[in-house]
């Protein structure tokens, strides 16, 4: 039932993903939008299904209060840790193997400064400022 649910989540987290990357957006920027239009939804949805499973806890069988509070705690976590933290974190660790096999257009909206290993920002404007 988990493994269902995940994967519902995450196809519709990633589809997302992946359409603001095809619109040309890059891949953080991406991850960020796709987050921002999918979460609320992927959020409301985790709580309905933890409440509908909360109902379980006031059962008068033991085994039925333990299912209940396993369901209950593993939909909380997938939906608001998995989901919101880790699925975006391995995304933007490991850019160029989210769209495997397809080739995906370069991007042509960033706005989200890459940093260098030093810290610095890596920006053309400076790099062209201190040439000069």
């Amino acid at each position: 039932f988990m493994m269902g649910l995940a994967l519902d989540y995450e196809i519709f987290l990633f589809e997302r993903v992946r359409e603001f990357r095809e619109e040309g957006f890059g891949d953080c920027e991406s991850i960020q939008l796709g987050l921002a239009a999918t979460g609320p939804t992927i959020s409301y949805a985790g709580m309905i299904m933890a409440l509908t499973f909360a109902a379980q806890l006031h059962a008068s069988i033991a085994v039925m209060n333990q299912l209940g509070f396993i369901l209950v705690f593993s939909i909380v976590v997938d939906t608001f840790v998995v989901r919101s933290i880790l699925v975006p974190a391995m995304l933007s660790l490991l850019p160029w193997s989210n769209y495997w096999p397809s080739k995906m257009p370069e991007a042509q909206y960033e706005w989200l400064a890459k940093r260098g290993d030093d810290g610095s920002m890596d920006d053309e404007d400076d790099l062209d400022e201190e040439g000069s």
